[in-house]
Order: structure tokens, then C-alpha cells, then sequence
């Protein structure tokens, strides 16, 4: 006869999920995002981070079109935590 354990995991029940986590992550990622294309637009190549794409020493030239790129992919995260978000009631998956 197995010992029941408080730690084990009820495989029969169903998962609750809640897009509430997935928001918070978008957020935060729509946030980190926007930041790197503040960061590209605003500083030249050569005062990048080394491990940003695009950091070129003994350049002055700004990238414009990585700060496009990031500032898309911040709008893309900031609509998919404005859709996670829209649920407000928990839906139940297996």
C-alpha cells in the first residue's frame, strides 16, 4: 500500500490556467524590449553593450533598424499581454 506524500502531484486533476502569467511575462518582455530600442536609437555602436547585435567599435553610427526591430517586437509583447489579459475567467485544460 503506497504512503500518500503532500509533496506528490494529483496527475487526474485538471490544470487551472490563467492568462495572468502569460501577461505578466509579455509585459515584462514589451518593457526589456522597448528599452533596447531606446538604448539603440539613443547610443552610437560603438557604446553598446559587446553581446547587443550591431556593436561595432570605433563606430559612431546608430542603428536605426535594430531600434525598429526591438520597438516592434515590444509592440507585438504588449498586444499579447493586452490579449492574455482579456480573460478574466480561469479556464480549465488537461
Amino acid at each position: 500500500m503506497p504512503i500518500a506524500d503532500s509533496r506528490l502531484v494529483d496527475v487526474t486533476r485538471p490544470i487551472r490556467y490563467t492568462g495572468k502569467q502569460m501577461r505578466v511575462v509579455a509585459l515584462i518582455l514589451g518593457l526589456a524590449f522597448a528599452l533596447v530600442a531606446i538604448l539603440y536609437w539613443l547610443v552610437s555602436a560603438d557604446a553598446l553593450p559587446d553581446f547587443f547585435p550591431g556593436f561595432e567599435p570605433d563606430s559612431d553610427r546608430v542603428h536605426v533598424k535594430h531600434g525598429i526591430a526591438a520597438a516592434v517586437a515590444a509592440v507585438l509583447m504588449f498586444v499579447v499581454g493586452w490579449y492574455a489579459g482579456r480573460f478574466g475567467r480561469a479556464r480549465w485544460t488537461s
